[in-house]
């Protein structure tokens, strides 16, 4: 068996991680599937005849995006993705919000005073709703064809049944209200939203990543008496490890022997080393 790491791009809610984490589970070869949606990454345990591009393959097919490497490359990766992503979100909220404004004032001439015809609400609403607002259809098209349905779903098809049933009155196949305003203004509201959270979970991540930093990429681990360094992720439930002073404490454990200070100000606050507990060997 094999364990590969994916950073998982394109994700908005929890939901998403559990979605992505059922398409992994589906695929032939994979006996396990784990996705992080605070870390963006999902852990695969697989056979060792599936691939990277298949697993790609897979994520991509459900609406999402994956990225594979080095973890320092693959934090790269992830990073120029997401900065990719709140730059096409910024274009996308600056369109729909200039075009959706027009489009609110122009369908209540009875408090602002000013009419256009049917046409020109058309022609401003139509790129909201197929420019800004694709995301929401191809997000709307992976959700469905994975025989599941996302906030994608409800979107496209609430916008879309206000602005068609609008265009149908516009070119006389029906008689009816407008119904364009509603159809680019949630478009813009949501988009909004989502710039803004996407905003605000980049800065999580960085801090996030800023704070795993701390932690150390080797240990020293007791071997038969002598000090082996190691990675890290090697490191198992009672291997008895030595940290000299002024080193960073790799992981959670219990002193059973000397005594020192530890810098415990991420956690604590306290600007001052704290003396660890002391142990003796039993």
């Amino acid at each position: 068996m094999k364990k590969t790491t994916l950073g998982i791009t394109g994700m908005d809610c929890a939901s998403c991680a559990v979605n992505v984490e059922r398409a992994l589970k589906k695929m032939p070869g994979v006996t396990a599937a784990s996705v992080n949606f605070a870390t963006a990454k999902a852990v695969v345990e697989h056979r060792e005849t599936v691939s990277f591009p298949e697993l790609k393959q897979v994520v991509e097919k459900a609406g999402y995006g994956a990225v594979d490497g080095a973890e320092h490359s693959m934090q790269d990766m992830q990073e120029h993705a997401r900065d990719e992503e709140i730059a096409s979100l910024k274009n996308d909220v600056i369109l729909a919000v200039a075009l959706a404004a027009p489009v609110f004032v122009l369908s209540f001439p009875e408090f602002f005073g000013i009419m256009a015809p049917a046409i020109v609400l058309f022609l401003l609403a139509a790129p909201v709703q197929f420019w800004a607002g694709r995301r929401f259809y191809k997000g709307a098209f992976a959700a469905l064809r994975n025989g599941y349905a996302n906030m994608d779903v409800l979107i496209a098809l609430g916008t879309s049944a206000a602005f068609f049933y609008s265009a149908a009155v516009t070119f006389g196949l029906v008689e009816g209200s407008l119904y364009y305003d509603s159809a680019a203004v949630i478009t813009a509201f949501i988009l909004l939203g989502k710039y803004l959270e996407a905003t605000a979970r980049g800065k999580t991540n960085a801090a996030i990543k800023r704070l795993m930093g701390l932690q150390p990429n080797t240990v020293r681990v007791l071997r038969d008496g002598a000090e082996v360094e190691m990675p890290i992720d090697s490191l198992k439930i009672g291997d008895i490890f030595v940290v000299r002073p002024g080193e960073k404490i790799a992981t959670d454990g219990m002193v059973i022997f000397g005594e020192s200070y530890v810098d415990e100000s991420m956690i604590s606050g306290e600007p001052c080393p704290c003396p660890s507990a002391r142990a003796t060997p039993s």
